[in-house]
């Protein structure tokens, strides 16, 4: 039954042709930053499973995190997670989102200033994630987002599908995420786009305690294609350095980024630092507990 509600997702995913808007699509974990945005197979950060919630099985922990993303000017982003592994039923995580874009001047047709106007959006998610055979993992996301522009007012319901695959050191994942109803709002347009992406890394052990994780994935939305790719250089569990650069084919949107992650017993935090050309930098962190 498990394997047959997985498939279902997926053909229901695949099928799609309508999704989300900007914060669906907003990578604003800390390691995820730090290693190119590269989200399909980077099992090791919670915050992925909101891209790929097979990756949830993968980990198979009990966990909870906090993350917070400046992203430009006003604009933050922030995440609080929690997941539990239930025996016989598989993984299960809850999560929070807010997307923060500040106030903005209103202008009429003839560019006269009025007051200002708030905008955001509120995230719900749930995702349910488990093995389905060895080595193979699947997980579905079920997402309800609420958004406002000024005196204007949006709420949705999405699917998001992912399914990950290990073969000894080499690690394998694809998504398709953002499926649902469309977002509308009065006057302003329609705002979809579904998206999708698939990846891969490989890991290796340098020495007995340092370790290294290549990462790279191809992503596609709005009939845009995206290359990110990154590093991942630890020393056992309690060190890590990340780099990495999203969009790597376009000389405009590419982001350079940096991270750092330290374990301090079961507390686990991340802090990144990315550039984009003239761009103002952006950085993010993160804070999880494991148990």
């Amino acid at each position: 039954m498990k394997k047959a509600i997985m498939m279902f997702f997926l053909a229901l995913c695949i099928t799609a042709s309508s999704g989300g808007i900007n914060m669906l699509n907003m990578n604003f974990s800390a390691p995820a930053l730090g290693s190119g945005s590269v989200c399909s197979v980077d099992y090791g950060d919670y915050s992925s499973i909101l891209t790929n919630p097979s990756l949830l099985s993968v980990s198979g922990w009990n966990f909870a995190k906090i993350s917070f993303y400046k992203y430009l000017m006003d604009m933050n982003y922030g995440a609080v997670s929690a997941g539990l592994y239930i025996p016989k039923f598989g993984n299960i995580a809850f999560t929070y989102g807010l997307g923060n874009y500040g106030y903005q001047e209103s202008r009429d047709a003839e560019g006269n200033t009025g007051d200002d106007f708030y905008s955001g959006e509120h995230l719900f998610a749930v995702t349910m994630s488990d093995m389905i055979v060895k080595s193979v993992y699947a997980g579905v996301n079920i997402k309800y987002l609420y958004s406002t522009i000024g005196e204007y007012s949006s709420d949705s319901i999405y699917l998001d599908f992912g399914m990950a695959f290990r073969l000894k050191k080499f690690f394998a994942g694809f998504y398709v995420k953002n499926w649902g109803t469309r977002v509308e709002y009065i006057d302003l347009g329609d705002f979809t786009a579904i998206d999708a992406g698939i990846g891969a890394s490989y890991s290796f052990s340098i020495t007995d305690k340092l370790n290294l994780k290549a990462m790279m994935d191809l992503n596609q939305s709005g009939g845009e294609s995206v290359i990110n790719a990154g590093i991942e250089l630890s020393l056992g569990k309690a060190f890590g350095l990340r780099f990495g650069s999203s969009d790597l084919g376009n000389d405009f949107s590419r982001k350079i980024g940096a991270g750092v992650s330290v374990l301090l017993k079961n507390i686990m935090i991340d802090i990144s630092y990315s550039v984009q050309g003239d761009i103002p930098a952006t950085y993010a962190a993160g804070m999880s507990y494991v148990w």
